[in-house]
């Protein structure tokens, strides 16, 4: 079964606070994991840390194994968080307050298609065939009322769907 990425030995501190003590986890294709834990317990940091969005800490003690962080891509091996964020999709509160604070000049429309350039807006004008790719999705979802719709105009819970569905593009 293709790995999608290993940690090995992660360790991650915020604020001289150590979050993440020698987290070991490898996840491959067609898996489903829960993370559970309270409030504070590291489930955001080790998301994160999985998406590329932090580093682990280096640990500079000779007698402790090393920090790794390794993702796979058809097989071949990379340690470099950029390829991830291409890859990589979710939606977070963090995400859906960011949309709904700054987002709100976007229709429906663009906000899918933004999902197609791991950027939270869209900055190109997208080929014919992405659009109806967007509408397609939309259409599976039934959302597709909501295309026109400016983000300030949609309630939080049509937000978080139509986020779910950046997340699928």
């Amino acid at each position: 079964m293709p790995r999608l990425f290993e940690l090995k030995n992660v360790n991650l501190s915020r604020n001289g606070t150590k979050i993440l003590n020698g987290i070991s986890w490898a996840a491959n294709d067609f898996e489903s994991w829960a993370i559970l834990g309270g409030n504070g317990a590291g489930k955001s940091s080790l998301l994160r840390l999985v998406l590329g969005e932090l580093r682990p800490d280096q640990n500079f003690t000779p007698s402790l194994p090393a920090s790794e962080i390794s993702w796979f891509f058809s097989g071949k091996k990379e340690v470099s968080p950029i390829a991830v964020k291409k890859a990589a999709a979710y939606v977070s509160p963090e995400l859906h307050n960011w949309y709904f604070e700054h987002g709100w000049i976007l229709t429906g429309e663009e906000l899918l298609l933004s999902g197609l350039y791991a950027s939270p807006l869209l900055y190109c004008e997208p080929a014919t065939e992405e659009i109806a790719e967007a509408h397609a999705l939309a259409k599976e979802l039934e959302l597709e009322h909501l295309l026109e719709y400016k983000v300030a105009e949609m309630s939080q819970g049509q937000l978080r769907n139509m986020l779910v569905a950046r997340a699928l593009m």
